[in-house]
Formats: structure tokens, sequence, C-alpha cells
């Protein structure tokens, strides 16, 4: 469920990462899948990959607005019909609030505690992304990870979350074109308070993992 790009953006991503996931020729670049620029190689490379990519189980959701309410009602639907393993939101800011109580900070409580009785009530996880401020990211780029003290506006996401897995990609590590990932809560196990370095090659949709700790996997 995505309240912030549009459906056929988020598929073109998974199409472009499934075309190059085992590739071995010339990649399909984003932006020329975007642009309608691929080469004849490219654009047969791609069209095989949306079409095993149909065969795929993954729904993708973007209405204009919605509530946790509105995302339970859709998990329910599609429960009756099929299983459902993992529901993702992107991202939980941008979901509305069902208690106009007039304080933001009150609403993100709120949606906070839903989102967490919502993954309760369907036995079901829910990855839910958050964005983080201006300020926590320069902090971050800073350090070299996050810390926790970067869910400032609210608490609650520190307190709810059984999982708090966070992403660095400063302009210095994407010229290097790696990314960071680190785990500031873990409910039932370790912490990886400053990360491990992945291989970031955004321009053709793809994350190598690489260097990552066995207790972690």
């Amino acid at each position: 469920c995505s309240l912030e790009m549009a459906d056929d953006e988020i598929l073109r991503l998974f199409h472009v990462r499934h075309a190059n996931a085992a590739i071995s020729g010339e990649p399909v670049p984003l932006r020329a899948a975007a642009d309608g620029t691929l080469s004849a190689s490219q654009a047969e490379l791609y069209k095989a990959a949306i079409a095993d990519f149909a065969q795929r189980d993954v729904m993708v959701w973007a209405p204009f607005s919605a509530s946790l309410r509105d995302i339970g009602r859709r998990i329910s639907a599609i429960r009756a019909v099929r299983r459902l393993d993992l529901v993702v939101i992107d991202y939980l800011q941008l979901v509305r609030s069902e208690d106009r109580r007039g304080q933001m900070r009150e609403e993100k409580v709120e949606v906070l505690q839903e989102v967490k009785r919502l993954a309760r009530a369907h036995q079901i996880p829910i990855l839910a992304l958050w964005q983080m401020s201006r300020d926590a990211a320069k902090e971050a780029a800073e350090l070299g990870y996050y810390e926790m003290t970067g869910l400032g506006d609210t608490s609650e996401a520190e307190r709810t979350a059984d999982v708090i897995l966070w992403s660095l990609y400063p302009p210095a590590m994407e010229k290097e074109r790696e990314l960071k990932l680190g785990l500031a809560k873990v409910r039932h196990g370790a912490k990886m308070i400053e990360g491990y370095r992945v291989a970031a090659m955004m321009d053709i949709a793809m994350i190598v993992e690489h260097q990552f700790d066995e207790q972690y996997q």
C-alpha cells in the first residue's frame, strides 16, 4: 500500500529489479524503462521480466488517501480469497488518522498504535515505512548510523515497533553506490547499531548484500 507513489511507478521498480536480478547481458536502467529509451535487447528482457513478474503473488494498492481502517478492510478482502504473507505501507506518516484530534503528534501516536493492533488482529507482519526528519538524517550521515533519538517526533514509534530497521543513503554513499542498513531495535534479538554496508545500484533498482554478519541471517 503506497500513499506516496503511483502503482505504475512501484510496478516499474519491481519489473526493473526483476529484469536485473538474474541478468547475464545488458542491464535494464530504471530511467530508460521510465522514459522509453531501452535498447532492443533491453526491451526484450524487460518485457520478459514483466510477463514473469505477473505470475508472482505481489499486489500493489496506491490510493490517494487511506486510513488504517481502509487498509484493514483491504487485508480482510484479500485474505478472504487468498493467502497474504506480508503487508508493506509506504509510508506511515501519510496514513490518515480516524480521530482528528487537532494535534499532529497525537494523530501519529494513534496511527502507530493502530498499525500494531492491525498486525496482531490479522496475525500478519506489517512493514511500515517511517520517514525521518531532515535533522535526524543529517545527524545520521555524520555519525554513520541512526540513533533512536531520530524518532524524536514521537516516542511511540520506539515503544510500538517490534523491529526498527533503518537505511542510510547520504550523498557521499550514493557516489560510492553503497547503502547502509542497521537494526536500532529488535524486541527479541540483537541490535545492529552501526549497521552494515551493501552495494546499492539504484540506477538498476538493485541492492546486493555482502559482508553480512551470520547472526542476522
